[in-house]
């Protein structure tokens, strides 16, 4: 019987070898068929588990690493054991920074109008709450930056009118024709100028600047969040509240976040996980594009917002980080005790 259980006739078997070998008849058709489908069935196995593993492998290392940092997180809610931390604690030089922190919540705080006083005191005294209990505070006080940013990109509409700096509305075409030679936001657009079916919401070039341009935020962070969740933040937020401060001062300057955002993600993302290169930074140029494009930036907008967002990765991330290789430095594999990335794995090196 052959595997696939049709009769398997040798009427060659009395033969000498050397007779058998030259008088044995050629498979006929079906036996051709029909043995030729399991081999074809296993392949095509093959080939759907080693896509399958090679596809799920970075999940399940994301997956595992990131449940292996909530189960390491402090489940104190004694507020206690926070005024004793701190109390240990040793104050540094980079802890000035929350006195600057302090001073700008306390300026938007003064001049918010909704909520109206006394309801806006809710947003101090439930921050204070969240960095007292132990649970919340390990997430609250590392996600100062984000909340600072946002804080003061809500509250600097209520800045009066006549403390804004004017609006010089020549700025931006003026710096790109210095430093490009010509106005080519204003080339592109006239060029080029956006279809309204491409400015609809469900269309592609819509949502690289929308719901993934919100989204990419809280997606980076929680990806990271197992080994550089303090770094990520502290990059992110001073990276928004220094664009927010600049829009202040110098209106129609204002870096662009929907490139710094997504610069700082693929940043973060091709530096801890190898072979993501070529698809998050495909990403990233199709955003700089579209808000282009769709007119929502001026090209020295994305430019500046890039760079923005290559400084702040570099200033914060630290040194333990940084490093890839070195007979010091340790693999971040190692470091995180995650499972290394298995070179060739696919359907190539398993179906040979």
């Amino acid at each position: 019987m052959n595997m696939m259980g049709f009769p398997r006739y040798d009427l060659t078997a009395w033969l000498s070898p050397a007779a058998a070998a030259a008088h044995r008849p050629s498979p006929s058709r079906p036996q051709l068929v029909f043995g030729f489908i399991p081999h074809l069935c296993i392949h095509k196995m093959y080939s759907t588990m080693a896509f399958r593993t090679s596809a799920a492998a970075p999940l399940r290392t994301l997956f595992a690493a990131f449940f292996a940092a909530v189960g390491r997180l402090d489940k104190s809610l004694s507020p206690v054991d926070t005024i004793t931390r701190l109390q240990a604690h040793a104050f540094a030089k980079s802890d000035a920074i929350y006195i600057l922190h302090i001073i700008l919540a306390i300026f938007w705080l003064i001049i918010m109008e909704v909520p109206s006083f006394p309801s806006k005191l809710f947003i101090p005294l439930l921050y204070i709450i969240a960095l007292l209990i132990p649970f919340t505070s390990q997430l609250f006080l590392p996600a100062t930056p984000v909340f600072a940013w946002f804080l003061a990109f809500y509250t600097n509409r209520f800045i009066p009118s006549d403390l804004r700096p004017a609006v010089h509305v020549v700025l931006l075409p003026t710096l790109e024709s210095v430093l490009y030679g010509a106005n080519i936001s204003d080339i592109l657009t006239r060029s080029y100028p956006p279809h309204p079916r491409h400015q609809s919401r469900g269309s592609p070039t819509a949502l690289s600047t929308t719901p993934t341009h919100s989204s990419s935020p809280s997606s980076f962070g929680s990806s990271v969040l197992h080994f550089a969740l303090k770094t990520w933040a502290k990059a992110f937020g001073y990276m928004s509240l220094t664009a927010v401060l600049i829009q202040i001062l110098i209106p129609c300057a204002a870096p662009c976040l929907h490139a710094g955002w997504a610069t700082l993600g693929a940043l973060f993302i091709t530096h801890f996980w190898d072979g993501t290169a070529r698809y998050v930074w495909t990403y990233v140029g199709v955003l700089y594009w579209s808000t282009m494009y769709l007119t929502h930036h001026y090209l020295i907008d994305v430019v500046g917002g890039a760079c923005l967002a290559t400084v702040f990765f570099y200033l914060f991330m630290p040194d333990e980080l940084r490093a890839h290789g070195g007979h010091a430095a340790r693999s971040k594999y190692e470091q995180y005790d995650l499972e290394a990335r298995r070179p060739g794995i696919g359907c190539g090196r398993v179906c040979e």
